[in-house]
């Protein structure tokens, strides 16, 4: 590592920039060698509504979701308010059935045995809807916190459908106030990039045809817990296994609280924006010294943690969102597909910036490479080598989704979203740092 920063610090501008292409060029070869040969799913439509497992990360939410762990008593949950020119709330709730009909895991239920089942048959469902137009500004302003209050932290009952709340206020001067309440239980970021999309995509216009999906996320599911038998998995397992030992605790940071003392935690959310030319001067810097902007806010990210911890080695929670090309429709699915990856940060030594992004990135690749045993799996690994669950929490994450935020280009929506986000909050039990860096496009 130090032979590639010595180069890196005699190289120009434009030969850094051509190292890092080499660089990412061979992780990208090197994740496709250790890649598992990819299956293909054979769509199976007539076991649709039979029960099928939770994936490692919905385990982790159903379990952490109770009162036995510390951080307990939340649900992961998400919660954002849109503000729009005035629409119809019938044609909403109508465009909405479609995509319950469309989407399996928009009827899922999770029974008493740890499995999830697709439910054949919902009720109609209709978007609530409330009329604060012709309110006083005071009225309006209370009526919409009491809104929030409700359905921005709420703990659904998971063996009962919805998963899900909608709510439309019409407000003064044409707008509507959209409220959505979710349990990720059923759905991850890029669910909610497709969901967005599809249901104004069909409120625009009501006769579009969607492509229909074959494949489900039961199908998905069950095809990923086969390649648990494949070689790349057992190498991804040596690989953990032998990092557990290693792995430091999560960063020692000043609490005014002990989390175990929190009998119903509660997410607050902070915000601030880079301004765009600003942004762009931080990716090129991130370039010449040889690092992906992710890597560089990440490494900025654990630099505040350095300054905070009572130690330099400490262990940051990676949210991935690993969608598996296992058929062609997997980035078309409605589901909960996120990963997680630990992360070991060593700030002990004393070197630059630059060469401790750089080092960060290496290990981060390297993890990824090995991403097939779940962090989840890791999580109970360490729990069975501290003898608890409570010296293996790594309750301060880290999620970067640059170029991904809710008017996705990946699917090419962004025509179709209306208004703006006013309002947005999360939480997921057993957490209580939850950075998310996202970039507005």
């Amino acid at each position: 590592m130090s032979d590639r920063a010595d180069r890196l610090t005699d190289l120009s501008p434009e030969a850094k920039r051509r190292l890092l292409a080499e660089l990412l060029q061979k992780q990208s070869a090197r994740r496709s060698e250790s890649a598992p040969a990819t299956p293909t799913i054979v769509p199976a439509p007539g076991d649709r509504y039979q029960p099928f497992p939770l994936t490692p990360i919905q385990q982790a939410y159903w379990v952490g979701r109770g009162k036995l762990f510390d951080l307990g008593n939340v649900g992961a949950h998400v919660y954002f308010e849109f503000e729009t020119p005035q629409m119809d709330p019938e044609r909403l709730s109508r465009a909405w059935q479609s995509l319950i009909d469309r989407h399996d895991m928009l009827r899922v239920v999770f029974l008493p045995d740890g499995q999830q089942q697709v439910l054949k048959e919902v009720p109609p469902y209709r978007v609530e809807v409330q009329d604060l137009s012709g309110q006083e500004p005071a009225v309006v302003a209370t009526q919409l916190d009491s809104i929030r209050e409700r359905m921005s932290h709420r703990i659904f009952a998971v063996d009962q459908w919805p998963l899900f709340e909608l709510l439309l206020a019409r407000l003064a001067d044409q707008r509507t106030r959209i409220c959505i309440s979710c349990d990720l239980l059923i759905a991850d970021l890029r669910s909610f990039q497709i969901l967005l999309g599809e249901w104004f995509q069909l409120y625009a216009n009501p006769q579009v045809v969607l492509a229909p999906l074959e494949l489900s996320f039961r199908d998905y599911v069950l095809a990923e817990r086969a390649l648990h038998d494949s070689a790349a998995y057992a190498r991804a397992e040596d690989y953990w296994r032998n990092r557990i030992p290693l792995l430091p605790p999560a960063p020692q940071l000043p609490l005014t609280t002990s989390p175990a003392s929190l009998a119903h935690p509660r997410f607050e959310r902070r915000t601030a924006t880079i301004p765009p030319e600003r942004w762009s001067r931080l990716k090129a810097h991130a370039g010449r010294i040889g690092v992906t902007p992710a890597a560089m806010l990440l490494t900025v990210f654990a630099e505040v943690l350095r300054a905070w911890s009572e130690q330099p080695r400490f262990t940051i929670n990676l949210t991935i969102f690993n969608r598996m090309p296992l058929h062609p429709q997997v980035k078309s699915l409605v589901g909960e597909f996120t990963s997680v990856n630990l992360l070991e940060v060593d700030a002990s030594a004393s070197e630059s910036f630059q060469d401790r992004a750089r080092r960060i990135q290496e290990q981060l690749w390297t993890d990824l490479d090995h991403r097939q045993f779940h962090g989840v799996s890791v999580l109970r690994q360490l729990a069975r080598k501290h003898g608890g669950i409570a010296r293996a929490l790594m309750p301060v994450v880290f999620t970067c989704d640059l170029a991904h935020d809710l008017r996705s280009q990946q699917h090419n929506y962004s025509w179709l979203l209306p208004g703006e986000v006013v309002y947005g909050i999360s939480q997921t039990p057993q957490l209580y740092l939850d950075h998310q860096a996202f970039e507005e496009v």
